[in-house]
């Protein structure tokens, strides 16, 4: 009976591997941002691929084409605490205000709810611990949603949702 249960065991320990392995500033990047290793995005004109380029603090580079322009944005989604996050994005001046500045903050013990939306590109996140930084917002002042840089799963959206709600804010629960 023992052998038996060893494949299960190994079959269950290989699935659960990548959601363990995830660090909470890529599961951050990810349920707020919709940024991964290789998630990509088209709309309007704009195309964005991404590659990580680190863990902790998670790091992405991005190939982006906007109406033709090509270029690269840098974003890092940095550990404050357990439970709050801060976003940089860094780029040309033409994208990227100053090239370097502070673009969010994510808190997550202030956020009450997060809804994506069906199309997989959007978010809606009740509560203020989300903000971000830009021409009509430069104090980064709570907003109810975001446009993500990635399309992105629901049901690795959901469960990068719980592994930071179980696993790492547990101030939350």
């Amino acid at each position: 009976m023992r052998t038996r249960l060893l494949p299960a065991f190994v079959a269950l320990a290989a699935l659960a591997g990548p959601a363990a392995a995830q660090t909470a500033e890529e599961a951050v990047a990810y349920a707020f941002l919709g940024l991964a290793d290789g998630a990509r995005i088209e709309r309007s004109g704009t195309t964005m691929a991404w590659v990580e380029s680190g863990s902790s603090p998670a790091t992405f580079d991005g190939e982006v084409v906007i109406n033709g322009r090509k270029d690269t944005l840098h974003f890092t989604v940095k550990a404050l605490e357990d439970c709050r996050y801060e976003i940089t994005l860094e780029g040309p001046g033409y994208l990227v205000p100053g090239g370097n500045r502070l673009f969010g903050r994510v808190d997550l013990e202030e956020i009450e709810g997060v809804t994506l939306a069906a199309d997989g590109m959007t978010t809606r996140i009740d509560g203020i611990g989300f903000c971000e930084t830009g021409q009509r917002n430069p104090t980064c002042m709570s907003i109810p949603g975001a446009d993500f840089f990635g399309t992105v799963d629901p049901e690795r959206h959901k469960e990068a949702l719980a592994f930071l709600r179980e696993e790492v804010c547990t101030k939350t629960n």
